[in-house]
């Protein structure tokens, strides 16, 4: 007498890296959130103890690369839907208009004032991004 073993799949379903995508995007836009609060409060660090510490604010500025990357890749490669994908785009580009202002002050300190103020974009994108993702 044999006994029939059951099959054991082969692949994983289509629908099986879409969800874990889903998921990476959904913890990703919540952390970039909280990446740019502790950001921020680095800021406030370098202001208020003194211009030594603005080490800090720079080292940390690299999670954001992490983070954008994991969303990006996240949506592109998810498949998420279009709004993702281009709250995805936006989140990157938004990132290398930051990083653009910081070096710009090797053209203008005028220009390179607007770091702060694209930050409060960023952050706003971001909360937005994080409340669509949910």
């Amino acid at each position: 007498m044999s006994v029939a073993l059951p099959a054991l799949p082969l692949a994983r379903s289509a629908s099986e890296p879409r969800a874990i995508a889903r998921v990476v995007y959904r913890y990703a836009t919540r952390l970039y959130v909280a990446a740019i609060a502790l950001q921020v409060a680095l800021a406030g660090v370098f202001v208020f103890v003194g211009p030594d510490m603005i080490v800090l604010h720079k080292t940390f500025a690299h999670v954001f690369l992490v983070l954008s990357t994991l969303i990006l890749v996240s949506a592109l490669g998810g498949r998420l839907r279009a709004p993702a994908r281009r709250d995805a785009l936006v989140t990157v580009g938004l990132l290398l208009v930051q990083g653009g202002l910081v070096h710009a002050l090797v053209i203008s300190p005028y220009i390179a004032a607007l770091h702060p103020v694209n930050a409060l974009l960023v952050f706003w994108w971001a909360v937005g991004t994080a409340k669509r993702a949910s």
